[in-house]
C-alpha cells in the first residue's frame, strides 16, 4: 500500500466517526403534529351538489335563442361561484399548512446554506485535485513511454554491436595461423561475448521497464470525479445557423398580445397574414363569467 494511501485511509477513518456522528441529527427541537392524509376527503353534501351542477351542465348542448342563452350563463355563473367559492375555501385550510412548510423550508435552507457553501468549495478543490492528478498520472505515462523507447532503441544497438562482434570474431577465428592470429581472435570472441552480455542486460532492462506498474490517478474514498463536458455561448446567431438543432426558437406570447393588432376591424373574420410574416391574426368571441355575490 502506498503512503499516500495509507494516510488517506487514516484521514477516512477519522471522518467516517464524524459522519456517524450526525446520521441522526434532529433539525427541528419539537415535533410538528399532522392530520392522517386518510381524514382528509370531500364532504358528501359537496360531491353531491357539484354533481348536480354538472348535470344541469351536460343537459345545454348549444344556445340558439335568448331564453337558452340565460339559461346556460345561470348555469355558468353558479359553477364559476362554486369554483370560486371552493378555491378561495382551499386556499384557506392550505394557508397554514403552506406557512409551516415554508417556515420548516427556511430552517432547512439556513441550516444546510453553510454546509453546502463548503461542499462546493471542497467539491471545486477536489475537481482541482482530480486535474493535477490526471496531468500527473499523464506526465509519468509520457515520461515511462519515453523511458521504454529509449531503452529499446540501446537494446537495438546492442544487438546490433553484439551481432558485429561475433561475425567478426567468426572471421578471426576463420583466419587463424599464426600464434599471433590466434591472440586476435580470442580478444575478438572476448568482445563478441562482452556485446553479447550487454544486449542480454539491454533486452532484461527493456522488459523491466515494461513491467514496471502503471501510474494511477488517486481517487478519495467517499468522492468521484468525471469529465464533463461544459460550454459558453460565444456568438447564439452563428450557433443557430450552423447547428439550429441546438437552439430553440419560441414565440413570445405576452408581446403577441400586447403589441400585436389585427389589421381589420374587431368585427371582421377575416385572418390578416401580412402585418406579421408567418403569424396568422384575427379577432375571436372569448366569453368569461362572473361569480354571484
Amino acid at each position: 500500500m502506498s503512503l499516500r494511501r495509507e494516510m488517506a485511509l487514516k484521514q477516512s477513518d477519522s471522518s467516517a466517526g464524524l459522519t456517524t456522528r450526525f446520521m441522526n441529527l434532529q433539525l427541528i427541537s419539537n415535533s410538528i403534529p399532522l392530520p392522517s392524509l386518510s381524514e382528509i376527503r370531500i364532504s358528501e353534501e359537496a360531491v353531491n351538489q357539484r354533481d348536480l351542477l354538472v348535470m344541469d351542465a351536460r343537459k345545454i348542448e348549444r344556445a340558439t335563442s335568448a331564453v337558452e342563452a340565460d339559461a346556460l350563463a345561470a348555469v355558468a355563473q353558479s359553477i364559476k361561484t362554486v369554483l370560486k367559492t371552493t378555491r378561495a375555501t382551499g386556499l384557506e385550510l392550505r394557508r397554514p399548512v403552506n406557512d409551516v412548510a415554508a417556515k420548516v423550508k427556511g430552517i432547512e435552507d439556513e441550516f444546510c446554506g453553510p454546509l453546502e457553501d463548503e461542499l462546493k468549495r471542497l467539491e471545486r478543490i477536489a475537481s482541482d485535485f482530480a486535474a493535477a492528478e490526471r496531468r500527473r498520472v499523464a506526465a509519468e505515462q509520457a515520461a515511462r513511454q519515453a523511458e521504454v523507447m529509449r531503452l529499446e532503441r540501446e537494446r537495438l544497438a546492442a544487438e546490433q554491436a553484439a551481432a558485429e562482434q561475433a561475425r567478426k570474431a567468426a572471421a578471426a577465428a576463420a583466419a587463424v595461423n599464426t600464434q599471433r592470429q590466434m591472440d586476435s581472435a580470442l580478444k575478438a570472441e572476448q568482445k563478441a561475448a562482452v556485446a553479447t552480455e550487454s544486449a542480454r542486460a539491454a533486452s532484461e532492462a527493456v522488459q523491466m521497464a515494461i513491467r514496471q506498474p502503471l501510474p494511477q490517478v488517486f481517487k478519495p474514498t467517499g468522492l468521484s470525479s468525471r469529465r464533463d463536458v461544459h460550454y459558453e455561448v460565444a456568438d447564439l446567431q452563428s450557433i443557430a445557423k450552423a447547428r439550429p438543432d441546438l437552439v430553440k426558437i419560441e414565440l413570445n406570447r405576452a408581446a403577441v398580445r400586447a403589441i400585436c393588432v389585427p389589421r381589420f376591424a374587431k368585427d371582421s373574420d377575416e385572418v390578416d397574414t401580412t402585418t406579421v410574416p408567418g403569424l396568422r391574426l384575427f379577432w375571436a368571441d372569448v366569453t368569461s363569467t362572473r361569480a354571484t355575490r
